[in-house]
Order: structure tokens, then C-alpha cells, then sequence
């Protein structure tokens, strides 16, 4: 196939130009298919806090209450990081932590889906390799522990992660104190 200067002219010609000419535009339309495939699956689990995380040197948020747009916000004010970004991990629907990302615009902010307790999750934020992380008990306690007792949980599985970590924990019973 070309611009016709060169042409098959035989039968046995024509039909191997026929088949050669078919089946490469089969080729490119499944090899674009599969590049579609993978750039939209890519974009489904990233918007609902299913993929890997690939930041470094980022600000880890754990858990999520009415102090994380405070935390934002004060982020954002002290423009302390000169990539801004910001990683959430949190077991709220995407749908609400997207609401949170387009308000604070200005931030790099990415979502993990997940128990921040479980180091799978922590992975999966790539907290090995963050500056720091924010521990803040949820609201909306869906677990059986004690928030502070999820906290302090929180706080020693990051650090079995990135022992050089900085963490600030929220924690709200004074008591509980000397566990962090």
C-alpha cells in the first residue's frame, strides 16, 4: 500500500496486498484499543484511590475529619513545599475527597483509598518515601478500635515504614499521650 506508483498485479498479488492491508489496520485498531484500555482502567482506579502513588517528599494526610480542610488550608498559606503535593489516605467515598481536591486546586493532591493503619495502604501511598505525615482520627468511627488507639496504630505502622519520618498525631485523649 502506497501512492500507487508500485501495484500488485497478479491475483496471488492482489489478495497478499488484500490481507496485508487488512490486517494492519486490525493491528493499529487493536493496538490502540489495548492503549485506551489501560489509560482509562489507570484513570478509574486513580480517581477512586486504588493506585499506586509515585510522589516522594510529599505531605501524608491519614485519616480525614473536620480539621483536614484546616490542615489544607494551612498548607496552602505557607506554600511549604515548593511541589505542594499532598497524598490523603482515608476510607471516605471518592466522591467527597474529589470535592476536597477541586477546592484546594492549588495542591497536588492525590487519594488512597484504604485503612491508613494497614501497610499495604501506606504503601500504596507511598509513605517509605514521604517528608511527613498528618494522623487525624475520622469522624465517622466505622471501626472497633478507639480513635487514639487507631492513631497510635497509624503512627507505628508509618514508622516501621520510614523510621526518619516527621508525624504529627492528633490524638484526643491526653492519656494516650506516652504511646506516641
Amino acid at each position: 500500500v502506497g501512492y500507487g506508483d508500485m501495484a500488485p498485479i497478479t491475483g496471488i498479488g492482489r489478495m497478499v496486498a488484500v490481507i496485508v492491508m487488512l490486517s494492519g489496520v486490525a493491528l493499529v485498531s487493536v493496538f490502540t484499543a489495548a492503549i485506551s484500555s489501560r489509560v482509562i482502567t489507570n484513570r478509574i482506579k486513580e480517581g477512586r484511590g486504588l493506585s499506586k502513588v509515585t510522589s516522594k517528599n510529599h505531605i501524608a494526610i491519614l485519616g480525614w475529619n473536620s480539621s483536614g480542610e484546616d490542615i489544607l488550608q494551612s498548607i496552602t498559606e505557607a506554600a511549604i513545599r515548593d511541589d505542594r503535593s499532598v497524598v490523603l489516605v482515608n476510607e471516605h467515598r471518592p466522591e467527597e475527597i474529589e470535592t476536597i481536591v477541586n477546592k484546594y486546586h492549588q495542591l497536588y493532591i492525590k487519594f488512597v483509598f484504604g485503612d491508613p493503619t494497614e501497610e499495604e495502604v501506606l504503601k500504596r501511598a507511598n509513605v517509605q518515601f514521604a517528608f511527613s505525615a498528618i494522623i487525624i482520627p475520622d469522624d465517622a468511627e466505622t471501626h472497633s478500635q478507639r480513635p487514639d488507639e487507631r492513631t497510635i496504630l497509624a503512627t507505628l505502622s508509618v514508622k516501621s515504614l520510614n523510621p526518619k519520618i516527621k508525624v504529627v498525631a492528633h490524638i484526643k485523649d491526653e492519656s494516650n499521650e506516652p504511646h506516641l
